[in-house]
């Protein structure tokens, strides 16, 4: 498993999110790609949140513990192996697109 990395190349956004919920406090937050550094701190914020995740490994490592923080869904979306993480929109043919949206 992987240990929950709290190095600043990776919790840099971290002031922005604390600081967004802390001004905006919303009522629902719905993070696209989970982590253990921002799932962390919607996670500590008790505000009901969904996590949507295309990596089932990775998703598993994070829902495993913050899966049972209350009012938190984890879900995989399967975007398919034709799209990788570094993969850029303009690469997608429009029946890709249409396939991810539906």
């Amino acid at each position: 498993m992987i240990e929950n990395n709290r190095d600043w190349k990776c919790a840099s956004h971290a002031p922005l999110v604390k600081t967004i919920l802390k001004v905006c406090k919303p009522n629902y937050i719905m993070e696209l790609g989970c982590g253990f550094n921002s799932t962390s701190i919607f996670a500590e914020s008790k505000i009901p949140f969904t996590c949507i995740e295309n990596d089932a490994v990775w998703l598993e490592q994070v829902k495993s513990q913050y899966g049972s923080t209350p009012n938190s869904e984890f879900i995989h979306h399967d975007l398919g192996p034709t799209i990788g993480v570094f993969t850029h929109f303009s690469a997608l043919g429009s029946d890709k697109i249409t396939e991810i949206v539906s």
